[in-house]
């Protein structure tokens, strides 16, 4: 009884522990912020790279974000949003606020308890509450310098049902194709910079018209109805949003894996996502590929995966090679800082993290950093139910791929085996290559807590451009033509027969093929 009702004053204090009865002064504010800065500064690796490449100095905005809204903040609920935005202005989508597995978490700097994690659980869903976070404009899309509704869009003032039916009262519409130039009076590019960075975690540059743009596209939050500026066909109007009407398209993909054989002598193989549960529907397709069967090539298709697991990839890969593979040389370079240290010597379980050879010589940053190697060689051996593919492996990679997608994408161009791996598509501007599990930290006094990535892939860097480790041996260009065609496909936009008969990223694979047979 005594244990019980020890357990019970437990369960009670940790429930006070609320993020209603967490007071926070402007003082404590200020020295959680601080902290942030300090931690992206010592630990972020991307930040000096981007302040390069981009002339985009992110420290900066960050700090002058606060001197224009930090005294203003007076709950813990604003200060989680003030710090969401915050974090977005880094453009790394591996950098956010987060809430850790109860059964995972690592302590790193100051530890996590259990109460943490209700906490942010309860502040995050209060924040939502508070301030909708995440409205971005349905189906408007970034294609050679503008920005385009893929698909049409209905306005409606009023709704009502009628003989069981849906009645919309519609306002206006907007049709697929046309192109976004001005929200609420401000020109689109200038809008994106001005409200939607804040929003958005994945800002991107256009090296070809020298600009930032983003796929999500957000409205302004103080305003009850945007007003879009638009053009059809060359012809101008005003549209003010009200709420929306879409009809839904037609594309009924399941997000589950698959493989299949798109033509007898190549199979296809979709992972929308590493993770097991697609690579198990993927490896009983595979049982009914017969081993050793005389493939030309197999298409492997991340397009829209955002990651996962590494070791998915590696499980699916050991499932269709006939031989060996060894990665090599793989090159990974972290801030030279006490608590980037810290976390690697985790990683690594050794002790003197000097052992790891210092070269700034690719380098031309205002901070040194220094260089790791990661880990030992790594082997992938066929496994015992490969299907024995000896030919051509090809890696389907669009905008939205990322992590450990793009991971797979970076093993595939880093080794010794170019020529037979090619990876297909387009250039996503985002990091890519291999890397860690993101480091944990935890702010002292609100008790927030986000996670960095580490660590940045190096391997084979000649000059700062190309960090990025945005690979494409085979580029795919879309037309507006294509991305509307895609998003309005009614039927499997993944199924044998748009793929073959439509998609243009298997027709440049085919168009390879044909001349490789001549």
């Amino acid at each position: 009884m005594k244990n019980f009702i020890v357990l019970l004053l437990l369960l009670f204090s940790i429930n006070l522990f609320s993020q209603e009865d967490k007071i926070l002064t402007n003082k404590q504010i200020k020295e959680d912020y601080g902290y942030f800065v300090n931690i992206l500064k010592d630990v972020n690796p991307q930040l000096c790279i981007r302040k390069y490449i981009y002339n985009q100095d992110i420290i900066n905005d960050i700090e002058k974000l606060a001197q224009n809204q930090i005294d203003t903040i007076e709950s813990l609920d604003e200060f989680y949003f003030f710090l969401y935005k915050a974090i977005n202005l880094c453009s790394d989508q591996h950098l956010r606020l987060t809430i850790p597995n109860e059964t995972e978490i690592i302590e790193f700097d100051t530890s996590i308890q259990i109460a943490d994690i209700k906490l942010n659980r309860e502040i995050k869903k209060n924040a939502l509450r508070k301030f909708n976070i995440g409205t971005a404009i349905p189906y408007l899309s970034y294609n050679n310098g503008n920005y385009y509704f893929l698909q049409e869009i209905k306005f409606y003032s009023k709704s009502r049902v009628e003989n069981k039916k849906l009645i919309f009262d519609y306002t206006d519409t907007i049709f697929a194709g046309s192109k976004l130039t001005h929200i609420n009076n401000i020109e689109i590019d200038e809008y994106i910079m001005k409200y939607s960075r804040f929003y958005d975690n994945s800002l991107r540059w256009d090296k070809n018209m020298n600009k930032f743009y983003s796929y999500y596209v957000f409205g302004d939050l103080n305003k009850k109805n945007d007003i879009y500026t638009i053009e059809y066909q060359n012809i101008p109007k005003e549209v003010k949003r009200q709420n929306i009407a879409i009809d839904g398209g037609g594309n009924t993909d399941k997000e589950e894996g698959n493989a299949f054989l798109l033509c007898k002598n190549i199979l296809y193989i979709r992972i929308p996502e590493m993770n097991y549960q697609c690579l198990n529907s993927i490896q009983k397709d595979l049982k009914k590929i017969k081993k050793g069967k005389n493939l030309e090539a197999v298409i492997i298709d991340v397009r829209g995966n955002i990651g996962g697991s590494d070791l998915v990839w590696m499980e699916l890969l050991s499932d269709i090679i006939n031989e060996e593979i060894i990665e090599v040389n793989v090159k990974l370079a972290s801030k030279k800082s006490k608590e980037s240290k810290e976390y690697i010597k985790s990683i690594f379980s050794i002790s003197n993290i000097e052992q790891f050879a210092e070269d700034n010589s690719i380098f031309i940053c205002e901070d040194t950093m220094f260089n790791t190697i990661y880990g030992n060689n790594i082997s992938i051996e066929p496994s015992e139910q490969t299907i024995k593919h000896s030919g051509k492996i090809f890696i389907l990679k669009d905008f939205f791929s990322y992590s450990s997608a793009l991971s797979l994408v970076s093993f595939t161009s880093n080794n010794n085996l170019k020529e037979r791996f090619k990876v297909v598509g387009t250039y996503t501007e985002l990091f890519g290559g291999r890397g860690f599990d993101p480091a944990l930290f935890i702010l002292p006094n609100s008790r927030i807590i986000f996670q960095i990535e580490p660590v940045i892939d190096v391997t084979n860097i000649k000059n700062m451009e190309d960090i990025l480790q945005d690979i494409v041996d085979i580029e795919v260009n879309q037309n507006l033509e294509d991305w509307i065609n895609e998003i309005n496909y009614k039927g499997k936009r993944y199924g044998k027969k748009y793929l073959l008969n439509n998609d243009s990223y298997i027709r440049e694979i085919l168009n390879y093929l044909s001349k490789i047979d001549e």
